[in-house]
């Protein structure tokens, strides 16, 4: 199991284009589990935490013929 984590600052549309080019270069994993955060600072600004919990595929040995 692996995880990638994404953050960031208020820019959820740059969030949202930076977590849907990783999921379309990594199209062969499993997802097993997603989660969020959110936090404010009391000063304007709102943080975002998405991690994603993922299973990579495993390569196949190649016994030698």
């Amino acid at each position: 199991m692996q995880v990638k984590v994404f953050s960031n600052k208020g820019d959820w549309p740059q969030l949202e284009a930076e977590i849907n080019t990783w999921l379309k270069d990594n199209d062969n994993i499993e997802i097993s589990h997603v989660g969020q955060s959110y936090a404010y600072d009391g000063e304007g600004a709102f943080y975002t935490l998405m991690s994603i919990w993922y299973a990579a595929p495993v390569p196949e040995k190649h016994m030698p013929i």
